[in-house]
Order: structure tokens, then sequence, then C-alpha cells
């Protein structure tokens, strides 16, 4: 009865119901049309469903985030890593979102942010860091200061100022090109590092000051050193080579009239700006380097000199073209010097030049420094050791530097400071005048007559060397750089 009750809600048949004699005929019947009209809800039922699942999947992705995770308050404190001191307006951000905040003067910051989360703390002169949020709600950060952007600072004459901002000519020098080489003096620094600025090596001799010009030399007569200064007193045209190369943080040198007008007519030839280096808040540190190397004239930049054949066959040929000329004939053997006359008989080749030079000048420099430093005071002790032979034999630049850099800060508002430095240098340099020529040794060694041994037969030297026509009267190269010796002390 239930199935036929079944049949009457369909508004149109779905098809025409055959006739019928026999009663289980009819109920076999109506049990399989009753089978067909379930299966067909099922299919509206189904249609239905696609129909409308994008959007309950739309609705759904809404509302899975509140019930992934709860955030949570994460708070915490942030001090320097050497002093502990709490770092005020450090920026605390979410990683990949907007969200973030600031330390307060006590260094004390509080975020909202899920389990997982990245946490980036940035502050000006520090390391960046990142944290990654965990169980844990209160974080405590230390953040190590950074190196970078120190090069971009130029120290002047009222403080410092960053590079990008200065209007008047002022070039900063690298000091990092010159590590590991040894200087003895400041002008070894400069050179070819810094444009509009010229080095010049007057004599060689070692241990000798080079001459420094800013922007060219502005006198004929007068002297066009730039002006010193270190850690901020001006201590003149000449810094010697009281100053040990290793103690030295920087460099600026000021070019213009509107970097130099601090100093006066003092600055007219440029200033040079050094400071020297200080005690680190990072505790203590001991540093000892050590340099050495050699130094010679290479063959390519030697005077090339005849020996002693080419030398005697040389004097043959002019005095022989002389009577060619002044006599016109040709010359006998016996109008020709007898030290000339037969020039392969010439058993002697001396190259003075080379008997005045070193071939390897050693160079030793030794440093050991110790820095230490807190919140309160700071300190920068040092001393080294320069052993610089010179190029010529029995020649060199002896130096002993000592520095202590000490400062104090007892509070904000007071700064307090005592540089100490010392310096004892010697010196062994030939005489720069000779026989009657007035000239240098070096100038005597390329004069000297090459058929002329330095040494007597018995050993001892060859002391005065003659010549022909009093041409070659020069006294031993050789014994003068060993015997004749000018010594030089100083104390800086």
């Amino acid at each position: 009865v239930n199935e036929s009750k079944t049949l009457v809600f369909l508004s149109k048949p779905l098809f025409k119901p055959p006739r019928y004699s026999d009663t289980f005929e009819l109920t076999k019947y109506l049990s399989e049309s009753i089978n067909q009209i379930v299966i067909m809800k099922r299919r509206i039922l189904l249609s239905m469903a696609g129909k409308y699942l994008p959007a309950i999947a739309f609705a759904l992705l809404f509302c899975l985030p509140v019930f992934a995770q709860t955030p949570s308050l994460i708070k915490g404190t942030l001090t320097d890593s050497v002093s502990a001191q709490p770092i005020p307006g450090v920026s605390v951000k979410i990683a990949g979102s907007n969200a973030g905040t600031l330390t307060d003067q006590q260094g004390y910051f509080s975020i909202t942010a899920n389990k997982g989360a990245t946490l980036v703390f940035r502050y000006i002169g520090y390391n960046e860091k990142h944290v990654i949020v965990g169980d844990n709600t209160t974080i405590n950060i230390k953040l190590s200061e950074s190196a970078q952007g120190l090069k971009e600072v130029v120290v002047l004459a009222y403080g410092s100022q960053r590079k990008g901002d200065i209007t008047s000519a002022v070039s900063s020098i690298d000091l990092s090109k010159s590590q590991g080489i040894p200087a003895a003096n400041i002008g070894r620094l400069l050179q070819g590092q810094a444009p509009g600025v010229v080095v010049k090596q007057t004599t060689g001799q070692p241990g000798q000051e080079l001459q420094v010009e800013i922007r060219g030399n502005s006198s004929l007569g007068a002297n066009s050193d730039p002006l010193y200064v270190v850690d901020g007193f001006p201590v003149g045209t000449s810094v010697g080579t009281a100053l040990n190369a290793n103690d030295i943080e920087s460099i600026s040198i000021l070019k213009d009239a509107a970097s130099t007008s601090v100093y006066g007519s003092r600055g007219a030839n440029g200033v040079v700006l050094i400071t020297t280096k200080n005690g680190k808040k990072d505790g203590s540190t001991l540093i000892v380097t050590t340099n050495n190397g050699f130094a010679n004239v290479p063959d390519s930049r030697r005077v090339k000199v005849l020996d002693g054949r080419e030398f005697a066959q040389f004097q043959k040929d002019v005095f022989s073209n002389k009577i060619r000329y002044f006599q016109n004939k040709e010359p006998s053997l016996a109008e020709i010097p007898a030290d000339f006359r037969y020039p392969e008989q010439t058993m002697v080749s001396t190259d003075w030049y080379k008997e005045i030079l070193h071939q390897n000048a050693a160079l030793s420099d030794y440093n050991i420094s110790l820095t230490h430093g807190s919140e309160k005071a700071s300190s920068y002790i040092s001393t080294g050791y320069l052993d610089q032979q010179g190029s010529l034999i029995n020649t060199g630049f002896n130096r002993v530097t000592a520095r202590a850099n000490l400062d104090g800060r007892p509070n904000k508002y007071i700064d307090l400071g005592l540089h100490l430095s010392g310096a004892y240098s010697w010196a062994k340099n030939a005489d720069a005048i000779a026989g009657g020529f007035g000239s240098n040794v070096v100038d005597q060694a390329l004069l000297m007559d090459p058929r002329e041994p330095v040494y007597n037969a018995d050993g001892s030297y060859n002391n005065y060397i003659g010549g022909h026509d009093n041409i070659f009267g020069f006294p031993n190269p050789v014994q003068r750089l060993n015997e004749e010796q000018h010594r030089e002390y100083k104390v800086a």
C-alpha cells in the first residue's frame, strides 16, 4: 500500500503502466519502479552538491586558521653582547608580515606572534639577528656590533663626518691595502693612495722621510710639506720616523681651503690627519705581528757599465781618434798610452756599481700590541722594532717605538685621555761628499776604472785609485762604505 502512495506524489507519470491480471506481477512492477525513483533522487542530490561545493570550500578556508593555533605574547629584552647594556630603539618585526615594534629605553619589547614565526631584530651598527618563536614566550637577545660602514666615516678637523655628507676636498686612506708592508715613515702609507697627493723620495737613504706634496708645489722656494695632526694635536710639517705605522687607525687628507681653514696659514699646503689606535670594548686582545723580506735593485734598473777590456778598448779608440782628428794621420802604437795599448791583455774587470750594492737587503719589522676595554675605560699599549738594511752595503736604519693610549669615561659628561709615545732610532748612511768633484758614492762607483781591483794582493783595500790625466782620482767606494760611515741618532 505504501508503495502505491509513492506513485501518487508524482505530478507526471514516468510511463504508462500496462495492465496485469495477476497480483504477483503487479507487485514486481511496482518494486522496480520504486528503485528507479530512489536512484534519480540520489542523482539530484549529487547535482546540487556539485553546484554549491566551491562556495562551501571557500567558507571553510577562512574558518581553518581560527582553529589552527592561538597567537602568544612574546616579550624580552635586547642588550649589547659586550657591555650588557640595554639597546633602545631596536626594530623587532615578524618576518613576512608588517607586524612589528621597537624596544623601549630599557631594551624591553613585547609582540604577539604565533609559534614557528621568525622574529627579526635590526639596529644600526649591530648585526641583524633572526629568532624562531618556540614554546618559550620570553626571549632575551644579545646583539653584537657590526664593523660595516666604518670606512664611510672620515675624520675631519672638528670630529668626524659621514663620507657622503662631505662637500670639501677630503680623501680617506684605505690602510687595508698597506697591511703587511713595513713602513719606516708615514709617506710610505700615502704613496698612490689618494688623488692629488705626490710622494717623492729625495735621497734613497734608509730611514729618510719622504717629501709629500698635496695638489702640487705652490712655491718655488718655500717649503711645500703639509701640516701633520696626530690625535688632534698639530705636530708641524714633519713627523719624521717616530710614528709606527702599525699604531695608525686612520689617515685623512684635507686638501682645499674649506677643510683646512681651521688651521690657518699652517694648513696652506694641506693637512694630514692621523688617528692612532685605541682600546676596544670587547675585552683584552694581544696581537703579535712580524714582517720579513728582502729588497734589492733589479738588474733591469741597474746602470750598465763597461768591463775591463771594453773600457781599455774604448780609451784606445779615443786616443786614436784624437790623433786622426787633430794631426790628420793614423796613430802609431807608441802614441797610445801604455795602459790602453793592448786591451785584450786586461786581466782585471771590476763592476764597481755592483760591488757597492746589497744583493739582498734584509728587512724585519716586529710589533706587539695589547688592547683592553670596558664600558668605563680602554687602553692600547704597543711596542715595535724595525731593522731595515739599505741598498748600499753597510747602510741601514733601526728604530724602537712605544705607545700607550689610555682613555676613560667616568660618566656620560666627562671623557679623559692620555696618549704617550716615544721612539729611538739610529741610521748608518754614507757620506754624500767625496773627492774633488763633490759627487756621492754612487757617482764614484760609476766613474771608477773597471781595471782596478777592490783589494790589493795582500787583502788590504786598494785605498786610492788614480787614473790617466787625473780623470779617475777617487777613493775606493767600497772602502768608504765600510769605514767612513755617518751615524745619526734620534730620540722623539
